[in-house]
């Protein structure tokens, strides 16, 4: 089931809406954590990589990372070095 799934996470996300999406890969992490993060810890440099491409064109990449990275991360650590990496350095260049 998982391997289905795979590179098409944006498509679940705009879907079943973003909330009942991290919900959906909670639930399944709860039995396949593994599987789980590595299929998402694959996708998230992807979706970063294609926002980085086309900012303007491509914020729904952006905004899938965001959430795939909340749905599996259950270490804070993980959350705050994804912040600090991709969202500071964003809203930074905003206020410059």
């Amino acid at each position: 089931m998982l391997s289905s799934l795979e590179g098409t996470w944006k498509v679940v996300i705009l879907i079943l809406g973003r909330r009942i999406a991290c919900e959906l890969l909670k639930g399944i992490a709860t039995y396949l954590k593994a599987e789980v993060t590595a299929i998402v810890s694959a996708q998230i440099p992807n979706l970063l990589s294609s926002f980085a491409c086309k900012p303007s064109c491509q914020l729904k990449d952006k905004d899938c990372a965001i959430y795939l990275v909340y749905a599996v991360s259950t270490n804070v650590i993980i959350v705050e070095n994804f912040v600090m990496s991709v969202r500071v350095p964003e809203l930074q260049s905003r206020c410059e």
